[in-house]
């Protein structure tokens, strides 16, 4: 009787890199990954063989007549494009949890099996943009300048863990490269001395500032396809000046905030704080018990929950201003 000669497996392996889950032409393959030839009747090991040039892994001699399968590696900070998206031989055919294909066999003589492939998402950069915030709208504009040596900080989402820490350059520009795919991130701000950040989200993406007034963090993103640059996460910073000129050609009049009762129970109302954005309660050991943005308090009443019988410092930032007044608690 006939027998069927061993087949070939011939495996594209690529960067995904509009994130849709099919092989377009502008797309490349991905040298050095690792694939493995595993019996579908145990999963034990046949072969295992890193992509060429090309993005290629090929498997001779492989038996006929006998179920197997693919297990694609993700190669180190890579992400595992969407499986079957596409047609047969031009969608990804890993499972996105575990990498393995689903099984299949040489079922003739000397069988070229071609579509059976991975794809996945290859690590990408940020560019970042810290700028003086001259005018105070929170928005960029072309004649207020990038701020050089500020420390900005990339960090895990989902624990916060530090990745990353770069300093912007003579531009305002900092930039993180080979940045995992698909992990969700932000970034934190570290704010210079003698500067305070500006309103964030008051211009479109590309010319706002995305810092957080109070801790400097942006949202949480994430690279969703192969060699992703982001370039929407920046900072505007606003110089804090500590007197105010006064002359004759031009008067600024400061304010400065009441504070009633003073001693308190903690209840207080606070007044003539219109000027600014920002409003912290410190104790003497230097400790924030209390902060809140005033564009978020529907009235000027403060009310800490169980204070501590003490003194305290109430810090009030914003337009180029920070006041510090005492409040006492008994």
């Amino acid at each position: 009787g006939g027998l069927w000669a061993p087949g070939t497996v011939n495996s594209f392996v690529w960067d995904d890199r509009d994130g849709d889950g099919k092989q377009d032409n502008n797309e490349p393959g991905i040298a050095g990954a690792t694939v493995q030839l595993r019996k579908a009747s145990n999963g034990s090991k046949v072969d295992e063989t890193q992509t060429n040039a090309n993005g290629i892994a090929t498997f001779n001699n492989v038996s006929a007549d006998e179920a197997f399968y693919l297990e694609f590696i993700r190669p180190s900070k890579h992400a595992r494009a969407p499986e079957g998206n596409g047609q047969e031989h031009q969608d990804s055919d890993a499972d996105e949890n575990t990498g393995k294909s689903e099984n299949f066999e040489a079922g003739r003589g000397s069988d070229q099996i071609t579509h059976i492939d991975g794809g996945f998402f290859s690590p990408g950069s940020i560019e970042s943009y810290v700028w003086d915030d001259a005018d105070g709208d929170g928005k960029q504009d072309n004649s207020e300048n990038g701020v050089q040596g500020v420390k900005v900080q990339l960090r895990k989402a989902s624990n916060g863990s530090k990745i990353a820490e770069e300093t912007t350059d003579a531009n305002g520009v900092v930039t993180f490269n080979d940045v995992t795919a698909y992990e969700d991130v932000y970034l934190e701000y570290i704010e210079p001395s003698g500067y305070s950040f500006t309103d964030e989200d008051k211009g479109p993406e590309h010319q706002d500032s995305d810092a957080n007034i109070i801790t400097g963090k942006t949202s949480d993103f994430t690279f969703n396809k192969g060699n992703e640059t982001i370039t929407t996460y920046d900072a505007g910073l606003i110089w804090n000046v500590a007197i105010k000129r006064v002359n004759d050609d031009r008067l600024e009049v400061s304010l400065t905030p009441e504070v009633y009762p003073n001693p308190s129970n903690g209840v207080f109302t606070i007044e003539n704080i219109s000027n600014f954005r920002t409003l912290s309660i410190i104790d003497m050991t230097g400790k924030v018990i209390y902060q809140v943005r005033l564009d978020e308090l529907s009235e000027t009443t403060i009310n800490i929950q169980n204070p501590v019988t003490g003194a305290y410092m109430i810090r009030l930032d914003g337009n180029g201003q920070t006041v510090s007044t005492p409040i006492f608690i008994r």
